[in-house]
């Protein structure tokens, strides 16, 4: 018995799999929103029925297996369809369901509850800053290799768990050294609109699109709303690689940790979007060196910071971002309490697809006391200048990026900063 994927759907929505409506973004390109079949066959791709073709076509016409009639039929098993439909359907493709039954019907169930994901990459960075008191050059090779494994598991239908852990591999000058981290491990529910996360959770500051703290938070956040977005949470930030001051990472820095409380709240369309946020961490802080004179520390003990951001997308190639900042703590100059950056972007990149690429050019101030550990991977805190950046997908999933950046320490010298960067990403 031959079958087309047209009558597969009608078979599928008899069973019961694509009952209720639905509407979501078109998953086929050769199935157009005014088609019949158009929200059966999102909802089934959804839910996992059917899959599709490689290209990202449907082929509504064209004839299937028995064997694939019958991974249909044992998906739907594993979502727990229960009908007379199903049945009969089962009953017609015993044999195949069989041969296939305990790998498909049965782990199916915990595949679809447990997936892992992540990413492997690779980087070579060169950072390269001159005194210029005495003229002297320092050149930095940092190579490094890292497996970012992580996990998703639904508990029920509004909690799930996630974790994530980074193997890495440094490969710094002679040396080579190897670490296993846990990174973040929490719990999220969702419940009317608002989502809360506990534990430890990834945060990257959505108001100035990274370039406050790019780190992790242990306690709670909560986020609500949808064009509008109030996200709030409260908690503790341990220093980690925070406190670079002229390329030097600073251990006793690194030891801190602060109580840490901030709110954004952000609106966002198709052209605009417009943020503020503020930022309070207390505590850990006075293990820092001054950036104005590097034989003291930072005075205070805490930061207050206050965040504004604004972007503008002309059309689908053009886009416009900004963003200011600023710690109202500490005695340390101006220039090493405010942060901003002004950033052109032209296209962008799409993982899935094959030569899309994307490119930018930026300036940034990144003040040490409120770029804290920014997302960046050319400018990095304590520096300002110009960066060019350009990304491209050599195949589906697979990322290449450059960038290089060139500028000054911010400090009384005016030292010179030069970084050259690139990265291959390998996603699954």
């Amino acid at each position: 018995m031959k079958k087309s994927l047209a009558s597969a759907l009608t078979t599928a929505l008899v069973v019961g799999a694509a009952s209720n409506a639905f509407a979501a973004a078109n998953p086929f390109s050769d199935v157009p929103a005014d088609h019949w079949a158009y929200e059966a066959v999102a909802q089934l791709e959804a839910e996992g029925v059917i899959e599709g073709y490689g290209d990202g076509s449907y082929r509504g016409q064209q004839e299937i297996t028995r064997f694939e009639m019958a991974q249909m039929i044992a998906r739907a098993m594993a979502k727990g369809v229960d009908s007379a439909a199903l049945d009969k359907l089962a009953a017609e493709f015993a044999e195949e369901l069989n041969s296939l039954g305990v790998r498909v019907a049965n782990l199916e169930k915990k595949v679809d509850n447990v997936k892992f994901f992540g990413e492997l990459r690779s980087q070579a960075v060169r950072r390269i800053t001159q005194d210029k008191g005495t003229g002297n050059k320092t050149a930095d090779n940092m190579n490094r290799s890292e497996l970012r494994l992580k996990m998703y598991a639904q508990v029920n239908k509004n909690w799930n768990v996630q974790a994530a852990t980074y193997y890495r591999l440094n490969n710094k000058t002679s040396a080579d050294t190897t670490s296993g981290t846990n990174k973040w491990m929490f719990a999220q529910g969702s419940y009317g609109g608002a989502t809360v996360d506990l534990g430890k959770f990834y945060y990257t500051d959505p108001t100035t699109e990274g370039m406050i703290f790019d780190d992790y938070v242990s306690g709670i956040q909560v986020t609500a709303g949808n064009k509008v977005k109030v996200i709030a949470r409260a908690g503790r930030v341990s220093h980690g690689n925070w406190g670079w001051h002229g390329g030097q990472e600073l251990a006793a820095y690194n030891s801190k940790s602060s109580s840490y409380q901030g709110i954004d709240i952000n609106y966002k369309d198709k052209k605009i979007g417009i943020g503020a946020a503020f930022h309070n961490f207390s505590g850990g802080f006075n293990g820092m060196l001054n950036a104005d004179d590097s034989s003291k520390f930072y005075a205070d003990n805490s930061a207050k910071i206050w965040a504004a951001g604004l972007s503008y997308r002309f059309d689908d190639n053009w886009r416009l971002s900004g963003a200011y900042a600023e710690n109202t703590e500490g005695e340390v100059s101006k220039k090493h309490r405010r942060a901003y950056y002004a950033q052109l972007d032209y296209k962008g990149i799409k993982r899935a697809k094959k030569g899309s690429w994307g490119a930018h050019i930026a300036y940034k101030h990144l003040g040490q006391y409120v770029a804290l550990i920014p997302t960046y991977d050319y400018a990095d805190s304590d520096m300002k200048g110009v960066e060019l950046g350009l990304d491209y997908v050599f195949d589906k999933n697979i990322v290449g990026r450059l960038g290089y950046f060139n500028g000054k320490m911010i400090n009384d010298k005016q030292d010179d900063a030069e970084i050259i960067f690139s990265r291959v990403q390998f996603f699954f």
